[in-house]
């Protein structure tokens, strides 16, 4: 393994970390990619610069902060192309009416935002995520998946308590609460209410049943690299 691709598996196994990407943005600057280093250093050392609302502020008071305005030229020019390497030279740009550090694929209806100088968030459908996710994967410590397609369907238990339910079924009568048994399999976290909900994975709130779907997409997509 290069020293490049050891840094760079460092990232990707400490993602909340902020050291490994300080060290691989060293080895890019070494390596001819010195404006890619520059912009992890700034979104690690000024993530808060990098809110839709910090920015309408700094732009509204007319005091744009140096760094940080290099930072988001180089979003909106390169963050497309290194996008468009992962998913086959498929054309990728700045989302419309969204801030720089947010690409998109408009041919698979893909979106991905930039945090701390690598991809952290990729929406799309299930399917288009399913597909794209182990190659993105490979190159960026990905937080959050979602599936825009899918929403969990809320259920009652017992009459009291409201549950966020996915269900594992595939085929022309599949809906946008139910998943492909695979991914279902790995939801992890749900509730367990009975033999009766043996074909569910229940969670007491939207969210979590989405954070929940979130980290089964990010196991199948990491599996899927071994």
């Amino acid at each position: 393994m290069s020293d490049g691709h050891a840094l760079l598996a460092a990232v990707l196994a400490s993602p909340g970390d902020d050291l490994p990407r300080l060290v691989y943005g060293d080895w890019l600057e070494e390596n001819g990619e010195p404006e890619w280093a520059a912009v992890i250093r700034v979104m690690c050392a000024q993530p808060h610069e990098f809110d839709a609302d910090v920015q309408v502020e700094r732009m509204g008071a007319g005091r744009p902060v140096p760094a940080v305005t290099t930072t988001l030229a180089w979003l909106e020019s390169h963050a497309p192309h290194h996008l468009s390497m992962l998913l086959g030279g498929r054309k990728c740009g700045r989302v419309s009416n969204e801030r720089p550090w947010v690409t998109g694929c408009p041919s698979l209806g893909l979106r991905v935002e930039w945090r701390r100088g690598f991809i952290a968030l990729v929406q799309g459908s299930i399917e288009v995520v399913q597909t794209h996710l182990p190659r993105i994967v490979a190159r960026h410590p990905v937080e959050r998946a979602d599936a825009t397609n899918k929403e969990p369907f809320r259920a009652e238990w017992l009459g009291n308590d409201s549950l966020y339910s996915w269900r594992g079924i595939t085929g022309d009568d599949a809906g946008p609460h139910d998943l492909p048994p695979r991914l279902f399999d790995l939801l992890p976290g749900h509730r367990y209410c009975g033999p009766g909900w043996d074909h569910f994975r229940n969670y007491p709130t939207p969210e979590s049943s989405l954070t929940a779907l979130s980290a089964a997409l990010l196991i199948e997509a990491l599996a899927a690299l071994t």
